[in-house]
């Protein structure tokens, strides 16, 4: 929620990191206004960590499904490698993953439009 009291009457666009968020008047910043709910930059961040969530668990997966137990009972010298080599990536994927999801500082403005 964000909540600004005290601003002069009239109409405000929200901007995050230089983004244009949305219009809002004096009295919904007053009351509070749930930013979850606009496309912010917080927003935006939080769909790349997802994304990469979805990729981890699919290349998790697909590796688990693909190589490590059709190759269980019958285990070939590059199965051994290239689940190692798909864990080595797995591995990127997650420390990219934790990067992206780092908070980040972010600059707020509200730019009267009245």
């Amino acid at each position: 929620m964000l909540k600004v009291q005290g601003l002069a009457r009239g109409r405000f666009q929200l901007r995050i990191d230089g983004e244009e968020v949305t219009n809002f008047t004096h009295k919904e910043l007053a009351e509070g206004v749930n930013l979850s709910l606009f496309t912010t930059p917080m927003a935006k961040q939080a769909m790349a960590v997802h994304d990469l969530t979805i990729k981890h668990n699919n290349l998790h997966f697909d590796c688990w499904r693909d190589v490590q137990v059709p190759f269980e009972k019958d285990p070939l010298p590059g199965a051994k490698t290239a689940a190692a080599a798909l864990d080595r990536f797995e591995e990127e994927v997650v420390a990219r993953q934790r990067t992206l999801a780092q908070p980040n500082p972010r600059h707020f403005e509200l730019v009267p439009t009245e």
